[in-house]
């Protein structure tokens, strides 16, 4: 073997990537996975390579409107998320395609990569069956978000909230947490920085038909989610109930990549059920507070729970607070 050949061979033999052709519903589950992915990959100190967004089904409520999606809106994602590869895609190497990965699958490949004549790539869809046993490793991904620089609002801190609603009310309105909710935690942040004389300001982020649709299976971001045609119009979202919250501003129907990223900069965020805003918490500033309703992934490390009739650890909210603005 020449020196040339030995030089081409890397010194890895097993790294993991974002399996990007598989699950292709919405931005924010995708790149839930991406970090994910990353996340495991620090866990495990195994290398990370990146894969981009490929395509993305599910592209706001506006799309839906209009029954239109396009590459721009992915690569406008890519272009803001995308993470440093840890070593170079090599000319040869075995791939492996994994749906859910489990610590004990990967010691497993690990272990048999260790006698092949090339390395492998792990390309997962699911990062789960690790990152939810071991819900700190998506610490590290602050250090690489697009926001985590960003110094906190002490004039006027900014609440965030996410009113998850566009498809979700056809496709999965069982799994939508009420206005009530909302509601009821937003009141309780407010009186808590009242009187603790912390000026603020609250942010209502949702998706609000403009105007009456019929969402037909099939259509773009709609899959074969539904068996037959449902019409959606704006009263559905009652989003006139809000109004009875301090300070707040709807910010309906933004564009996702500004949404993500406002959600991202809060200082309060609270959470709906949806990748989308716990991505937000994954990214936010090591110092920011997320209040969290628990569903299937389980909250990061200093997250404040909620539960259901919006009530939370008020003293954890305070000392939270009283770190923010230190």
């Amino acid at each position: 073997m020449s020196s040339e050949q030995e030089n081409s061979i890397p010194s890895w033999k097993v790294a993991v990537t974002y399996q990007n052709d598989k699950m292709t519903d919405g931005v924010g589950a995708q790149l839930q996975r991406v970090y994910g992915i990353y996340a495991l990959s620090r866990l495990l100190k195994i290398p990370y390579i990146h894969s981009p967004l490929a395509k993305v089904d599910y592209q706001g409520l506006k799309s839906l409107e209009e029954n239109s999606g396009n590459q721009g809106f992915v690569d406008a994602f890519n272009r803001r998320f995308a993470i440093k590869s840890d070593v170079a895609v090599p000319q040869s190497y075995y791939v492996i395609d994994v749906h859910s990965i489990t610590t004990e699958a990967m010691d497993a490949i690990t272990a048999q990569a260790q006698s092949l004549d090339r390395p492998v790539i792990v390309r997962i869809t699911l990062p789960y069956g690790i990152t939810d046993a071991h819900p700190a490793s998506y610490e590290c991904c602050k250090e690489i978000s697009p926001f985590s620089h960003l110094p906190p609002n002490k004039e006027r801190l900014r609440v965030a909230v996410h009113v998850r609603r566009g498809e979700m009310m056809v496709v999965a309105a069982d799994r939508m947490l009420p206005n009530d909710y909302y509601i009821e935690v937003s009141l309780r942040v407010s009186r808590l920085l009242e009187e603790m004389g912390v000026p603020y300001s609250f942010e209502i982020h949702t998706e609000i038909p403009t105007r009456e649709i019929e969402l037909k299976p099939g259509e773009n971001g709609i899959q074969k989610s539904i068996g037959a045609p449902r019409r959606l119009g704006p009263e559905a979202s009652k989003i006139d109930e809000f109004a009875v919250i301090p300070n707040a501003t709807v910010m309906a129907n933004a564009e996702a990549i500004d949404c993500l990223s406002l959600l991202s900069t809060a200082d309060v965020l609270i959470t709906s059920r949806s990748s989308f805003s716990y991505l937000g918490g994954v990214l936010g500033r090591r110092n920011s507070v997320t209040l969290y309703n628990p569903f299937w992934h389980p909250a990061l490390p200093g997250w404040i729970s909620t539960a259901n009739d919006g009530t939370f650890d008020e003293a954890a909210f305070r000392e939270r607070i009283r770190t923010l603005m230190a």
